[in-house]
């Protein structure tokens, strides 16, 4: 999810905003891949089957295999009955089906190959079902959010600064009014006092 917003700086409670989804398609888990001798097999005739097993990268893997037979039609009944709602529907995201618009669904968009061109109707598509209007940041600051850092670093800052308040006062009203008027002018007087501009720092240690 990409999203980006914006503060009324004279209302701290009103956001706008909008977001989008965003996919970077990608088959998950492994690949299995099954080579048959034939292209059709009569009831209790014997099958030879190989199987070839390949993480997503491509490269062989050890593994222990089930088979189990099932007619393709339960795997398309699973996919509208998520789309549609029905007996089926909760097994959907077992096989990899989640939310859809038209003919497409999720599973096909994570299954797409990324080495051929996507269409800029498939792009819209995609954008469709990933698109979550509800979006809203969660935002957690105080009220006063303007007005925190004062408050925040304001002793922090004070206790550097007062030293050098304390020897600019100094110079300025028993030094026949001595005050800086460039920076090597400030460096002197703060100097005789044992202070260094360079060894102060900001909150975050920057000089």
């Amino acid at each position: 999810m990409l999203a980006a917003f914006i503060e009324d700086p004279d209302d701290t409670n009103e956001l706008a905003g909008t977001a989008r989804g965003i996919i970077f398609p990608a088959r998950q888990g492994i690949n299995v891949e099954a080579s048959f001798d034939k292209a059709q097999y009569k009831p209790n005739e014997d099958v030879k089957l190989d199987i070839d097993v390949k993480d997503i990268g491509g490269n062989a893997l050890e593994s222990a295999l089930g088979v189990v037979v099932v007619d393709r039609a339960v795997e398309e009944r699973a996919r509208t009955d998520a789309e549609f709602g029905g007996v089926f529907s909760k097994f959907g995201g077992w096989l990899g089906y989640g939310p859809g618009f038209g003919s497409v669904n999720i599973k096909d968009i994570n299954e797409l190959d990324l080495r051929r061109p996507i269409s800029p109707e498939l792009q819209l598509v995609a954008e469709v079902i990933l698109h979550d209007a509800y979006y809203d940041p969660n935002v957690f600051r105080s009220k006063s959010f303007y007005d925190e850092p004062g408050r925040v670093f304001a002793g922090w800052i004070r206790e550097q600064f007062v030293p050098i308040e304390d020897a600019l006062r100094d110079a300025y009203e028993k030094r026949n009014y001595l005050h800086p008027t460039d920076d090597a002018g400030l460096r002197s007087i703060l100097g005789g006092n044992g202070l260094d501009v360079d060894t102060f720092r900001d909150p975050w240690g920057v000089n």
